[in-house]
């Protein structure tokens, strides 16, 4: 696999109907700033280079399909599943231990020395896929199909 990209053809679609939808279900106010929300959230993360412009606009477009506060679900449940890809990913390369072992580093500097010892590491700026990429799509999609079971279910979320 040379590219892991989310086309506008399948990211445009899903918002459109994800609009459709929530106007004949009556939750449009709720999806929309929830889209919105999600929208400026996750620009921020892609203008520092931390994820995606594929990632933003799929979660946005999932974010209206599902509104508040199912969208915060499916972020996390993403983001749980996609932690643990990296870190079976890292242990797969053999880089678990010196990955940890930096991150523990970091933490013990910025609490006791209130300083940086290394970058934040930002996405390849050209086509390139770096080996420890994570295709963060993917985990959103899984996560949304876990909270559309869950909800489809019948169980009643805490929030």
């Amino acid at each position: 696999m040379t590219r892991r990209t989310l086309y506008n053809a399948v990211t445009i679609p899903i918002f459109i109907t994800g609009v459709i939808y929530s106007i004949c279900s009556h939750t449009f106010l709720n999806n929309f700033f929830t889209a919105l929300v999600t929208f400026i959230i996750l620009f921020a993360f892609a203008w520092k280079g931390g994820i995606s412009g594929g990632d933003v606009k799929f979660t946005t477009a999932l974010a209206m399909w599902f509104g508040y506060p199912h969208t915060l679900y499916l972020v996390l449940i993403g983001c749980v599943l996609a932690f643990l890809f990296g870190i079976a990913n890292w242990a797969r390369l053999g880089i678990l231990k010196k990955r940890l072992v930096d991150f523990i580093k970091e933490i013990f500097f910025r609490i006791i020395f209130r300083t940086k010892t290394t970058e934040f590491q930002k996405l390849p700026k050209n086509d390139e896929i770096s080996p420890e990429g994570i295709p963060f799509g993917t985990f959103l999609a899984l996560g949304a199909w876990a909270v559309y079971l869950h909800h489809i279910s019948g169980f009643v979320w805490p929030i």
